[in-house]
Order: structure tokens, then C-alpha cells, then sequence
């Protein structure tokens, strides 16, 4: 995956959401000579075979939502950012020049927004009620949700299920 579909997918994925990130025991075992969210990420694909059902699923559901929102900024991630060393430094970079995005990157981050502001509306007792202990970060509460989907209000359902 190219750095800046990586980055544009890291927009997503850090929103405010909670849930145990079944990854990050097997980074550590499997890449722990890994730094940096693109290196370990790398690891993570080449290693798929070593990994648990649960990562290797997290790992495939990151990889459709970076190339869902992430082809939009690619050309002005490079154009704005191409200097800016780090992901979330080139996210960051890309938010702060929100005004001068092309159309199709603006729009990426207006879907990211929505899909949020979904969440949050719809999931905020189901989020208080499955995942409410678990750290913040990386899309967990998507993981989360989906691991009580059966479990989950109507509402809150209706709007995991219709997720990348």
C-alpha cells in the first residue's frame, strides 16, 4: 500500500473509538523490530500466515477502508505534504490545508466525518455498554462493535453493518 493511501486511512482510523486491538500482541511478537505505523503494517501483510483470525481479519478491514478513503488524497497528500515526514504528521498536514483539497479529497473527509458523526449518534450506549474499557484509537470501536453486533441496538446495527 502506497504512504499516502496509508495516511488518509489513518484519518479514519483514529477517530475516537474504543475496543482491544487484536494486533498488537502480534506486532510486537511477530514485528518487533518494526518501527513506524507503515513498517509495521508491512510486517503485519508479509506475516499474515503467522497471524490470529482476529488480526488477520482487523488487517483486512484497514485495507478496504485505506483504499476506500484513501485514493481521494493521494495527489494532494503528495502536492501539500510531500515533505512531511510520519503519517499522522502528513494527516495533520493534510487537515491543515483542508482549504486548497481537491474535490474528491475533501469529499473523503466529509464521508470520514459523517460515518463518525453516525457512530456517535447511534452507538454511543452500545460503545458505553461493550467497550467502554478499551483504549482509544486506530478504529477499535468498529472492532468492538462488530464483535457485539448481535448484541447491539437496532439503530447501532443498521450502522456498523453498513461499514467498510
Amino acid at each position: 500500500m502506497n504512504r499516502w493511501l496509508l495516511v488518509a486511512a489513518i484519518g479514519w482510523l483514529a477517530s475516537p473509538a474504543r475496543a482491544e486491538d487484536p494486533c498488537a500482541a502480534e506486532a510486537a511478537r511477530v514485528c518487533s523490530k518494526a518501527r513506524g505505523d507503515q513498517v509495521v503494517l508491512g510486517c503485519l501483510r508479509s506475516s499474515e500466515k503467522e497471524l490470529s483470525a482476529a488480526c488477520r481479519a482487523e488487517l483486512w478491514v484497514f485495507l478496504r477502508i485505506a483504499a476506500e478513503y484513501g485514493e481521494g488524497c493521494q495527489a494532494d497528500a503528495y502536492r501539500l505534504c510531500r515533505d512531511v515526514e510520519g503519517e499522522e504528521r502528513v494527516l495533520q498536514c493534510l487537515k491543515d490545508n483542508e482549504a486548497y483539497l481537491s474535490s474528491s479529497c475533501q469529499g473523503a473527509f466529509n464521508k470520514v466525518r459523517m460515518v463518525r458523526s453516525q457512530i456517535q449518534a447511534s452507538c454511543a450506549g452500545d460503545v458505553g455498554q461493550f467497550c467502554r474499557d478499551v483504549p482509544e484509537g486506530s478504529g477499535r470501536v468498529v472492532t468492538c462493535l462488530r464483535a457485539h453486533l448481535k448484541e447491539l441496538t437496532s439503530d447501532c446495527r443498521g450502522v456498523v453493518e453498513k461499514l467498510p
